[in-house]
């Protein structure tokens, strides 16, 4: 028993100054970006709790190495030194070496795009559980509305003055989006599950520009439409993109998450309703069977814009010729190079 105590302990010390020893992996000599890593795998996994209260540790890198910083650092450097900020929001079965190495991918188009950024890694408790599948992505969908309630405590604190833009894969994505419908809701914009908020919108600044890019999403497809769960995040953002893969294996099998016939997932069939901000690129082709981040990591760089110049969003008065047409073909997926 002592000896295993011991391990324990040794595991968990070694899982916290990890990122001290991987600070090659995230690549901290970016010269335009600012890079974070904010870690919740200590924290709380169910119910509802205020990021603030709970055992969080968060990382910045500087001079090469990453150094322990505090929400309140955070909060004061966006002040200080406004800049886009960019969260990557990694999948299921990450532990936190593979979660730096995978944002490695975000980093790398976001310094291609030659902008001063700040990028944070988001590292939620996701290593695999016990040795079966289906116990294994229920629970972690049950961790995915704390891991949303903690990212929308952090997306209050962060300077509204500057775009925000979450990149969530697999259950990343149904953390970014149900964020952004809490976050919508403690604005006064909307309630975070559909429906108007009976919370005055004067108690809270208004919300930023939100862009959200869902990659292979393990949400239900009809989450972002008008009467779905989380409406409100699609009111909020000013653009969604969301990849289809209609022959990811692990995707196929979202629906016995539920049981026999549970809904189909946001990244397989892409979404049931919605507007114009929705994009849907497809990606079928491309990224083929696999879930894996590096392949769809690898698809997206021809196919979705990770920092695309602000102009880009202004959108433009529909022609009175094809404004029908486009109307009658709301979702026409955009396919990527292979």
């Amino acid at each position: 028993m002592f000896i295993r105590s011991r391990l324990l302990a040794i595991a968990v010390v070694a899982a916290l100054s990890a990122p001290a020893a991987q600070a090659s992996a995230a690549r901290p000599d970016a010269p335009l970006g600012d890079i974070w890593l904010l870690s919740t795998r200590q924290a709380a996994c169910c119910g509802e709790h205020r990021l603030a209260e709970q055992p969080v540790h968060l990382w910045q890198v500087e001079g090469g190495q990453w150094n322990s910083q505090s929400l309140d650092a955070l909060r004061t450097i966006g002040r200080d030194d406004p800049r886009r900020t960019f969260i990557f929001i990694h999948g299921n079965r990450e532990s936190l070496q593979s979660a730096i190495t995978h944002a490695e991918a975000v980093r790398s188009k976001l310094e291609r795009s030659g902008r001063k950024y700040r990028l944070l890694i988001w590292a939620w408790p996701s290593d695999r559980v016990g040795r079966r599948q289906r116990p294994d992505v229920q629970l972690k969908h049950a961790y995915t509305p704390t891991q949303a309630g903690y990212l929308s405590d952090l997306l209050r604190q962060l300077d509204h003055r500057q775009e925000v833009c979450l990149i969530g894969y697999s259950f990343g994505a149904r953390i970014a989006v149900e964020s952004v419908a809490r976050w919508a809701a403690a604005a006064g914009a909307a309630s975070p599950i559909g429906g108007p908020s009976d919370a005055p919108a004067a108690q809270t600044a208004p919300l930023p520009p939100i862009r959200l890019i869902l990659v292979a999403a393990a949400l239900d497809a009809g989450d972002l439409s008008p009467q779905g769960r989380f409406a409100a995040a699609a009111r909020a953002a000013v653009q969604i993109t969301i990849t289809r893969n209609r022959f990811d294996t692990a995707l196929r099998f979202y629906p016995r998450m539920y049981g026999r016939r549970g809904p189909q997932a946001l990244g397989f069939v892409g979404p049931c309703g919605g507007d114009a901000k929705l994009r849907v690129v497809e990606l079928s082709c491309a990224v083929g069977k696999t879930h894996a981040w590096l392949c769809y990591a690898a698809a997206i760089d021809p196919a979705i814009y990770i920092a695309p110049d602000p102009q880009e969003r202004a959108p433009q008065k529909p022609d009175p010729q094809t404004a029908g047409r486009e109307k009658s073909e709301p979702h026409k997926p955009e396919r990527a190079a292979n």
